[in-house]
């Protein structure tokens, strides 16, 4: 015996369609409410890929930071080094590491003949890793 009463074809197509409806409109409402927790930001920071501008503790192991200051000096770490002995201490650095990266910090009133020099230093030792870091005179080194 069957004790269902017949049903005609739009109403049994309804009854199939929502529990679907249910769980799309539970599903909503969770998301709602998980955005609803989500920090707000006001702002975008958009910056150049490579290029940071902050000054930020960023220093990572198997990292040489090499500084050139604002009348083109170039040094690594606290000592003074001319191009050649900085292309020495990458291309060392490049044979010890393989993941080698150079954080390259410049004042921003350095001449941008002094980086390229670096950069071109980077390239020749073959460390294709490396980024910029501008700070100005009174932040000094850090």
């Amino acid at each position: 015996m069957n004790f269902r009463r017949h049903q005609n074809g739009a109403e049994s197509r309804l009854s199939q369609v929502m529990p679907l409806v249910n769980a799309f409109l539970l599903l909503f409402g969770l998301m709602a409410a998980g955005f609803s927790f989500l920090p707000r930001t006001n702002h975008v920071d958009v910056q150049q890929p490579g290029v940071i501008s902050e000054r930020k503790s960023a220093h990572v192991a198997g990292e040489l930071s090499i500084y050139v200051t604002s009348n083109g000096v170039l040094r690594v770490g606290r000592q003074e080094v001319t191009p050649e002995e900085l292309q020495v201490r990458l291309q060392r650095l490049s044979r010890e590491l393989q993941d080698a990266s150079v954080l390259v910090y410049t004042d921003r009133s350095a001449p941008l003949a002094q980086v390229l020099v670096v950069l071109d230093a980077c390239q020749r030792a073959e460390i294709d890793r490396y980024r910029l870091r501008a700070v100005s005179e009174q932040q000094g080194q850090p």
